[in-house]
């Protein structure tokens, strides 16, 4: 795992032959996100801009604009082809397909 600016939480499930990815990124626009796939790896980019009323007093700031860019290893190789992505209440769920060719397949014995 490798990751760059803010950190970005992350859970990876097994279902079935496939993997799912969930991502807590709180406040971002669905077009300010980016994911790549190669082969058994992941990467998230991103970013989230909070913006002020002009001419505004601020008298606290806690949200902040952010930058994430994280990369993960998967445990198997995806079919990037098929990945699949959803983001709704600042949750992103990446469904990742097992590949057909990282598959086991039986072998008759003759």
């Amino acid at each position: 795992t490798t990751g760059r600016g803010s950190s970005l939480t992350v859970n990876v499930f097994e279902k079935d032959d496939d993997l799912v990815l969930f991502a807590e990124i709180p406040g971002v626009k669905k077009e300010d996100v980016q994911i790549e796939i190669k082969e058994n790896l992941i990467r998230l980019a991103g970013h989230r801009t909070v913006e002020y009323a002009e001419k505004s007093s601020v008298h606290r700031v806690e949200r902040r604009n952010i930058k994430f860019d994280r990369t993960l290893k998967l445990p198997i190789k995806v079919d990037a082809d098929q990945v699949k992505a959803e983001y709704k209440d600042g949750i992103l769920k990446v469904s990742l397909p097992r590949a057909e060719a990282d598959k086991p397949r039986l072998v008759a014995v003759a």
